[in-house]
């Protein structure tokens, strides 16, 4: 049975260092629905001949990984940018791409992180733009600050984790066009509530 051809740019986002979340979410139902992702997680390695394996055999399993690996290859690369995927040339498999984008994007090394909080700051809402519209932008550095930063695991830990949700909200309503004042002024006197829950469009 032929294998139907792959679109070589299957999801419509593209990884750019700040959305790996919503990225890799999106790119491991792709691999699950290819039936790549045993592969992509090193469930299913390039495949070693077995004692006594007919060498026809062996070619066979061997080229069927090496063809799902190099699937793998194709759509890391035509889904990320330029500057990321030129990192790429010292990897073979489609397994060290995949690690390597996780540990570089889910650390919590300074730089990253300031990468990130300087794309959120930078961020405003734009003429026409919805209110949702904007938070589920911003929503996705949210999300990537929060994985690159320490896991809270105690009640002064929760603490500190109401105080960066604060300080996310502050960030947010800043970055709102100034026809929205009434709405900024009426969330900021509110005392001991966080969240998206208030914004609507």
């Amino acid at each position: 049975m032929t294998t139907p051809l792959v679109t070589p740019r299957p999801i419509s986002i593209t990884l750019d260092g700040s959305n790996y979340v919503i990225w890799a979410r999106h790119m491991t139902s792709y691999l699950q629905s290819r039936k790549l992702w045993r592969v992509v997680i090193g469930a299913i390695p390039r495949p070693v001949q077995k004692e006594r394996e007919d060498q026809d055999a062996f070619d066979i399993r061997e080229e069927n990984w090496l063809c799902k690996n190099g699937e793998i290859v194709t759509i890391l690369c035509n889904t990320s940018t330029t500057e990321i995927n030129q990192q790429f040339g010292l990897f073979v498999t489609g397994k060290e791409i995949w690690d390597f984008l996780k540990d570089r994007y889910t650390t919590t090394d300074m730089a990253h992180q300031y990468h990130l909080l300087s794309g959120l700051l930078s961020k405003r809402q734009q003429p026409g733009q919805t209110i949702s519209a904007f938070l589920s932008e911003v929503q996705v550095i949210w999300d990537q600050l929060t994985l690159a930063g320490p896991t809270f695991k105690c009640q002064e830990d929760a603490m500190i984790s109401t105080t960066h949700q604060k300080q996310h909200l502050m960030i947010f309503l800043m970055a709102l066009q100034d026809r929205y004042e009434p709405v900024r002024a009426s969330l900021l006197h509110r005392r001991n509530q966080v969240g998206s829950s208030y914004f609507i469009n």
